[in-house]
């Protein structure tokens, strides 16, 4: 079962952590407990960190630009306890209208890795702050490297539509075959 994480809004995780991650392909029109209806995208994120694997659901609310975030209840120790947990977590998704697929996450290199999850909300250091009865978002800003001379022309919207748009057409051809 899944539950609302109210503590925070993104996971703070390293790529090596990464064992599964999926998104959805389209932005069906969802309206979460205590939002309007809008286009919504949806992740599924599976981590290992020690011996126990966590599984995810982010819901990134398109206009408010927002996330919500969702945890497994069960703590899973094993692979089948993780696989029924990822199981539920793409019914759970397609539930809502979300058409769901893996990105083959540990498939790709480790710049196209790092690439990736700067692209998407669900890695964002993002904390919530209650103020005056409001709910803020506050940005955590941290050091970062300087960019390589050969990506300082990369955009993450950019990356992430052609990224979509590269998988879409390799499912294509294996659905061909």
């Amino acid at each position: 079962m899944f539950e609302l994480c109210r503590e925070k809004c993104s996971i703070d995780a390293d790529r090596e952590e990464v064992i599964r991650l999926a998104m959805s392909f389209n932005e069906p029109q969802v309206a979460p407990s205590g939002h309007h209806i809008q286009p919504t995208q949806a992740y599924i994120c599976t981590l290992k960190e020690r011996d126990v694997f966590s599984v995810y659901i982010y819901l990134y609310l398109t206009t408010e630009k927002t996330g919500i975030l969702y945890v497994y209840a069960d703590i899973a120790t094993t692979e089948d306890e993780c696989r029924a947990a990822e199981d539920e977590a793409n019914q759970f998704t397609e539930e809502m209208g979300f058409m769901m697929d893996d990105l083959k996450f540990s498939d790709l290199n480790a710049s196209q890795q790092d690439k990736l999850l700067a692209t998407i909300p669900l890695f964002s250091q993002t904390t919530k702050v209650e103020a005056e009865g409001k709910e803020l978002e506050e940005e955590v800003i941290e050091t970062i490297e300087p960019v390589p001379e050969e990506e300082k022309d990369w955009k993450p919207d950019i990356f992430l539509s052609k990224f979509r748009m590269r998988a879409a057409a390799e499912r294509m051809k294996e659905n061909i075959k």
